[in-house]
């Protein structure tokens, strides 16, 4: 063999070995490409899955939080309901006729004597005419009764009243409304 064939032999397995070489090179390169893309599938589905979870997540709590202002509003709207249903009877009260609010105060004052020795009956300003040796009292009508050395007093005033009825009530209105 010649220098010529030798140079030929050597030529050719060089060529083989770069023709391997790229081969491989190729093969290798379509793999990592595969595994490339792969991974960037893998990891914008993750990234979507977490950022729906994040969407769900908001959502639920921007619907709890518009379940609770909803639920704060309806509160609200029912203690304003109470609240006027009391004014209202606050009201009629005020404006109950004076034979009707002379009648009224009569049998808060008989009520009182059945608790205490009655010796002073105290009444709003524009009920003292009506009722026989009344004092004015400044409370908005009915009676406050006291024994005679004003150690223990009876307090029907319709203030009162309306205080003590209000507070039975709301926990009654409370379970229904609320």
């Amino acid at each position: 063999m010649g220098l010529e064939e030798l140079k030929k032999q050597i030529a050719k397995d060089m060529e083989e070995q770069i023709k391997e070489i790229e081969k491989q090179t190729s093969l290798e390169s379509k793999e990592l490409l595969s595994q490339a893309t792969k991974q960037v599938k893998d990891y914008e589905k993750q990234k979507q899955e977490e950022t729906q979870k994040q969407i769900a997540e908001l959502t639920r709590r921007e619907e709890a939080l518009v379940e609770l202002e909803g639920n704060k509003l309806v509160q609200e709207a029912k203690r304003e309901a109470i609240n006027a249903v009391f004014a209202s009877l606050r009201d009629k009260l005020q404006t109950l006729p004076a034979k009707e609010r002379s009648t009224i105060i009569k049998d808060l004052i008989a009520k009182a004597k059945t608790e205490i020795d009655v010796a002073t009956v105290y009444v709003n300003k524009d009920d003292v005419p009506s009722i026989k040796n009344a004092k004015s009292e400044e409370i908005m009508g009915g009676v406050i009764a006291e024994n005679k050395d004003g150690s223990v007093r009876v307090d029907y005033s319709f203030d009162s009243l309306l205080q003590e009825f209000r507070q039975e009530m709301l926990s009654t209105l409370s379970e229904k409304l609320f």
